[in-house]
């Protein structure tokens, strides 16, 4: 049996540091647990004596020999008076910004050097009792997961749009906000969020001027170059020149008379295009380099809604857009592109009217036709015939913007955990604060060793299937309420061949994507089978790390740990591992590689 004797210290982080008087505690890593790490400790009191009251008499007074509490002075007793060191006490105030963080080391003194080796925790603190008759103070500590529970954003945050083709850069914003990053990584799916759409301009690739009627005597043509391609699909855009008045445009669909390009009353619209100038515009007007929304209700005057204006720097090329709403008992509504100046010329193309999508992050002035190449996320495609007809955008990822909306008041932690498991992925901080991206193939460095006669202290070994540990089906139901107040319900299922067992989640909030369910089933295999192996601390354990178990009378358990719990008091760790059976002479339990291994691997 392996012997050791734990030593350990802790510091309470400042400017100085200030040591700690810990009594005992424990220190617990579990891979399924947020935060990942978790502490409690018990330390005595801060504080010190200092001299009191002298005893002369001190037999007559009722007092023996000096002891605790008490000094020889002279023939006579000195009392010693226990003074609280109140100012640490208030350093260990969880209310402090930032909270207080303490570092405890621990060093097992193993007669078997491999386990003798220190290990240091820099966790921040959580919670702090005092138990002053008992000179005790409980402190519970945690890895900085808990700081990311403790922040939300006072606002609605649209930031994480910026970042979602990275997962890592979705994940990095919100760790941003304590001041932490990622580790170094390649684990990085693209999470970009997908709407369906309908471009409502008919021609938006500019094939025939027919579909854009000038007024105002500006003259129009095709420009081949300005505004360029949309990916391996040409678009023209429409040249303006020679124009006699301030008011000269283009309309989009037809100008005064109707609804125009679909159109309907009790909408909202999102009107845009890529304008540039060409010649410089002479004598502008108001409306000169911008976009205008018309309608009216019934007979009564004609509002305009106006975009802002297109770069006047020749040859700067900027994309504008208008957003409107058409009362009830809209009778007209039409759109139109200025050029607005009596001399010079311009160009605008990528047109795009759609139906204004009300949700953070919601696409509704990217350009597209029928025309656009379909890729991975989108299926584009024409509703009548190409060139002639309103042109729709089909996603093909279910991912809504709702999901990368960061609301108001929902902590870090639950708005990036969901996004991450989504992937097959968990968001992991070890006692060193680093941040990692860990997916089901990660293995914690090192290798664990337990063996009866050797290291194990005690065992137990359980197989069920009353709990929810173990599973081979799952049904997620993902519930929320979306922008429009409408609530949505989406199920996602996974399960393996010959699946047997199913568990249900119930999530009230966005649906990120398949893959949750998928992720809970293949992180629940070889959960049936649960090890509890005690023994003493070693300094290499982790959770994650592989392990084998050698329990009298069971055969040989392969897996890896899935919690580790250090006993401080006791210098003991209890091991709780997701394990299977490993028959005599396997080649995991080989010594060395595989090629040292004797025979061959279909002899074992």
């Amino acid at each position: 049996m392996t012997t050791s004797q734990i030593t350990y210290s802790a510091l309470l982080l400042g400017s100085p540091n200030r040591a700690l008087k810990v009594r005992g505690g424990t220190v617990t890593l579990d891979e399924s647990g947020s935060p990942h790490v978790t502490s409690r400790l018990e330390i005595a009191i801060p504080g010190s004596f200092v001299p009191g009251a002298i005893v002369e008499d001190p037999l007559a007074d009722g007092y023996g020999e000096a002891g605790y509490g008490e000094a020889n002075y002279g023939g006579a007793l000195q009392l010693l008076d226990w003074v609280t060191d109140e100012a640490l006490l208030a350093a260990l105030d969880t209310r402090l910004s930032p909270p207080p963080r303490i570092r405890l080391s621990i060093t097992p003194a193993a007669l078997d050097s491999t386990l003798a080796v220190s290990r240091t925790f820099d966790l921040t603190l959580r919670d702090r009792e005092v138990r002053h008759a008992d000179g005790i103070v409980t402190l519970t500590l945690a890895s900085d997961e808990a700081l990311l529970s403790d922040y939300a954003p006072l606002e609605d945050d649209l930031g994480p749009f910026a970042h979602q083709s990275s997962l890592r850069g979705v994940v990095n914003y919100g760790l941003s906000k304590i001041g932490a990053t990622l580790q170094p990584g390649t684990l990085n799916p693209d999470v970009t969020t997908y709407t369906d759409a309908t471009n409502m301009v008919i021609d938006p690739r500019v094939t025939n001027l027919a579909n854009f009627p000038d007024y105002f005597n500006c003259s129009r043509d095709y420009d081949t170059v300005t505004p360029g391609a949309i990916g391996a699909v040409p678009y023209n855009g429409i040249r303006l020149y020679s124009p006699t008045s301030q008011d000269s445009f283009i309309a989009l669909g037809g100008d005064v008379g109707a609804l125009r390009l679909g159109m309907s009353a009790g909408r909202t619209y999102t009107f845009s295009m890529r304008g540039q100038v060409i010649a410089a515009i002479g004598n502008p007007g108001t409306n000169a380099r911008r976009l205008g929304a018309y309608y009216r209700v019934g007979t009564g005057p004609y509002q305009s809604v106006l975009s802002p204006q297109v770069s006047a720097t020749v040859g700067q090329s900027s994309r504008v857009s208008v957003t409107f709403t058409l009362p009830e008992g809209t009778t007209e509504a039409f759109i139109r592109a200025f050029h607005g100046g009596t001399s010079g010329v311009m160009t605008w193309g990528h047109p795009r009217l759609s139906e204004t999508d009300p949700r953070p992050g919601a696409d509704n002035t990217d350009m597209f036709s029928g025309a656009t190449p379909d890729t991975t996320g989108y299926d584009y495609a024409w509703e009548g015939a190409a060139e002639m007809s309103r042109s729709t955008r089909r996603a093909l990822i279910d991912r809504s913007p709702e999901v990368l909306f960061w609301p108001a008041g929902r902590d870090a932690l639950n708005y990036l955990v969901p996004i991450v498991q989504s992937f097959g992925l968990r968001l992991v901080c070890n006692e060193r604060r680093q941040w990692t991206l860990r997916d089901e193939s990660y293995s914690a460095p090192g290798a664990l060793s337990i063996r009866h006669g050797v290291n194990l202290i005690d065992g137990t070994d359980a197989v069920s299937r009353e709990d929810d540990t173990w599973f081979d089906a799952a049904v997620t139901v993902w519930k929320w309420t979306d922008r429009d107040d409408v609530q949505r319900t989406v199920t996602d299922s996974y399960a393996l061949p010959g699946s047997t067992r199913v568990r249900r989640f119930e999530f009230e909030r966005p649906y990120p994507g398949a893959g949750f369910s998928a992720y809970a089933v293949r992180r629940a295999q070889g959960r049936g089978r649960i090890v509890t192996a005690t023994s003493v601390i070693d300094g290499n354990a982790q959770a994650e790390q592989p392990i084998s178990i050698v329990l009298q009378g069971a055969p040989t358990q392969t897996g890896q740990t899935s919690r580790i719990d250090f006993d401080l008091d006791r210098d003991e760790m209890t091991v709780t591992t997701r394990t299977v059976d490993t028959p005599f002479g396997a080649i995991d339990l080989a010594t060395g590689t595989i090629d040292q291994a004797t025979g061959t691997i279909d002899q074992n």
